[in-house]
């Protein structure tokens, strides 16, 4: 079964050089996507640093309510 095994490893280099395509057709090949120019949610980056800056304050806000009721937080 493995008779001259050797010997045929140093005849071929293994594969069969016909088969591979190092740059394939451009028609079979698949397109990248794209991303958009930074945009998360349609927002740019201004957009969304006032969001969180809002959502933060408002968390902030609720916090020390939440603490004034309790009677966690005294003036």
């Amino acid at each position: 079964m493995f008779d001259g095994l050797r010997n045929e490893a140093q005849e071929t280099s293994g594969f069969d050089e016909g088969q591979i395509e190092f740059f394939p057709d451009e028609k079979n090949a698949v397109p990248s996507r794209k991303r958009s120019s930074g945009k998360i949610l349609g927002l740019t980056a201004q957009q969304r640093f006032l969001l969180a800056f809002m959502l933060m304050m408002a968390v902030c806000v609720m916090g020390a309510m939440l603490m004034i009721f309790t009677g966690k937080f005294v003036f």
